[in-house]
């Protein structure tokens, strides 16, 4: 049946968040001891996980619409959540739970992923602040320009 199909994306959608949940931590441990290849590579993986995230909304939102419209059902958007309650009578309990069990995990995932990502913006940041005072430290010291400033 179509559902489990759905289910199955939703399934899919947590491992690549749970991929993204480890590239965003493997980013800040760069972050903190200055790796710049580590940041890269992390970089490299997060663009390809937002990539395989799209990708698999896509499909889940293609998918919610046909079964929606195989039930005769009319969503206001296209959250699970909404279609779960819709269509509670021509899902098994079972599934449903399921649904909700994956639900949850999402959601713990992207709070998380959202926090991490703000604490690895902090990092820049304040990176950034102290390059700029050193610059401003290094070139104000001496009459002589260390900077050439020519291009």
């Amino acid at each position: 049946m179509k559902t489990t199909e759905l289910l199955e994306i939703v399934k899919q959608q947590r491992s690549n968040l749970n991929d993204f949940h480890e590239v965003v931590l493997l980013k800040q441990r760069a972050l903190v001891v200055n790796n710049l290849k580590g940041i890269e590579g992390a970089v490299v993986r997060e663009e390809k996980l937002i990539t395989a995230v799209d990708k698999c909304e896509r499909k889940r939102v293609e998918l919610l619409s046909t079964i929606a419209e195989s039930f005769n059902l009319t969503l206001e958007n296209n959250r699970i959540t909404e279609f779960l309650q819709s269509a509670n009578q021509y899902i098994e309990e079972k599934i449903v739970n399921e649904f909700n069990k994956e639900l949850e995990a999402i959601e713990g995932l992207v709070a998380e992923i959202q926090k991490i990502n703000q604490q690895n913006q902090f990092l820049i940041n304040n990176a950034r602040e102290f390059i700029k005072g050193v610059i401003n430290a290094v070139t104000k010291s001496g009459s002589k320009a260390i900077l050439d400033r020519k291009i």
